[in-house]
């Protein structure tokens, strides 16, 4: 499922409209998980495609001879840590990251 930042926005409206209802339907219920899953899958394919960017950034960098092969080691071992500093970790307020 290939997701835009319209369907998150649209997602996390929704559940904003069902978080103040005191009591959902099972219909409600299940379209309120449905849209919880489309915002996380969208976070997680954001990020996904971050760190597949700046990958092969990293690999033109070296490439062009910007970097040496244990500079590039080193930034492949940091995508994580940058992915997290840079793009934040999600937080939801469902309890679920």
């Amino acid at each position: 499922m290939n997701l835009l930042a319209f369907d998150k926005k649209c997602a996390l409206e929704r559940i904003k409209q069902l978080d103040v209802k005191p009591f959902l339907t099972c219909d409600e219920q299940r379209d309120y998980q449905n849209r919880v899953e489309i915002v996380e899958e969208y976070d997680r394919q954001f990020r996904k495609n971050w760190k597949s960017d700046r990958r092969d950034w990293i690999k033109a960098q070296l490439r062009k001879g910007y970097l040496t092969t244990e500079q590039s080691e080193e930034k492949f071992s940091q995508l994580d840590n940058d992915a997290d500093l840079i793009l934040g970790k999600p937080k939801y307020p469902w309890g679920s990251a």
